[in-house]
C-alpha cells in the first residue's frame, strides 16, 4: 500500500526547495494536516503498540548505561515523562520529514513513507518532526542546538522565518505538549537509526545521538518534566 501511495505522489521534496519563502508557506500546510492527522482519537484499538510499546525504552536505556551510566537517571525521568502521557491515543504519521513531503511551489502534492505511521501519546510529535527536519536540512544546526533552542523558554524566531510559536498555533496546541513531543521525536530519530546494525558502532554515533543532545538539553528539562 506505501508503494502505490508513493507512485501516485508528484512534486519535488520540500528539503529540496531553494525557495525559503515558499518553504515556509509549505510549512504552514503541513502544520495544518498534521492538526487533521492528530484529531484521530485512536483509544479504542486495543492491543496495538503506542510509541513503539517499550521497545525505545529497552533499547535507549541499555544504550546509555552502557555509554554514560551517569546519565542514566536523566533519561529515564525524560522516558517517565513521556510514558505518562495523557489517555488519549492519536495516530501518528511518524518520519514527518522535509525530505517525505513533496511539493509544487508553496503546495503540498503529496506525503511519502509512511513506514512509521502508527499510535502515540504525543499528537505534536509529527510537527517536533516537521520543525527539528527543517532545522538540520535548511538552517544547519546541530540537532543538540535545534533541541536546546525549542526547548528554551521562549525560542525566538530564526532569521529564515521560522517561527515554533506560529506553527503551533496553527495547530491549536499547548507549549508543554509541544516540547514533550520534542523529546519524542528525538528518541524515535535514535531509536530508528540505532536499528541499523552499523550504526551503534559508528564512532561518535551514540555521542551525537544521545549522550550530547541530554547534556546540552539538561538545564531546560525541569521547566516542562513535571514531578
Amino acid at each position: 500500500l506505501n508503494g502505490w501511495v508513493e507512485l501516485g505522489c508528484r512534486g519535488t521534496p520540500l528539503a529540496e526547495t531553494a525557495s525559503t519563502e515558499a518553504g515556509l508557506a509549505a510549512l504552514d500546510d503541513a502544520a495544518r494536516l498534521i492538526a487533521g492527522v492528530a484529531r484521530v482519537d485512536c483509544s479504542g484499538l486495543d492491543g496495538l503498540p503506542v510509541d513503539h510499546g517499550g521497545e525505545l525504552r529497552r533499547d535507549l536505556t541499555e544504550i546509555v548505561r552502557e555509554s554514560e551510566p551517569e546519565m542514566l537517571s536523566i533519561f529515564e525521568s525524560i522516558l517517565d515523562a513521556l510514558e505518562a502521557g495523557p489517555g488519549r491515543i492519536h495516530l501518528r504519521k511518524g518520519d514527518m520529514t522535509l525530505s517525505n513531503i513533496l511539493v509544487d511551489g508553496d503546495s503540498i502534492t503529496g506525503l511519502i513513507d509512511w513506514d512509521d505511521c502508527g499510535l502515540t501519546r504525543r499528537p505534536l510529535t509529527d510537527l517536533a518532526d516537521l520543525i527539528l527536519s527543517w532545522t538540520w536540512r535548511k538552517e544547519g544546526m546541530s540537532r543538540s542546538d535545534a533541541m536546546a533552542w525549542l526547548l528554551s523558554a521562549t525560542p525566538a524566531p530564526l532569521a529564515s522565518g521560522l517561527d515554533p510559536a506560529r506553527l503551533l498555533n496553527i495547530v491549536e496546541g499547548e507549549r508543554h505538549e509541544f516540547c514533550l513531543a520534542v523529546l519524542q521525536s528525538w528518541l524515535d530519530h535514535a531509536h530508528n537509526e540505532f536499528k541499523h546494525p552499523r550504526s551503534r558502532g559508528r564512532e561518535g554515533r551514540v555521542e551525537s545521538l544521545l549522550l550530547e543532545p541530554m547534556a546540552r538539553i539538561a538545564p531546560h528539562l525541569a521547566r516542562w518534566i513535571r514531578d
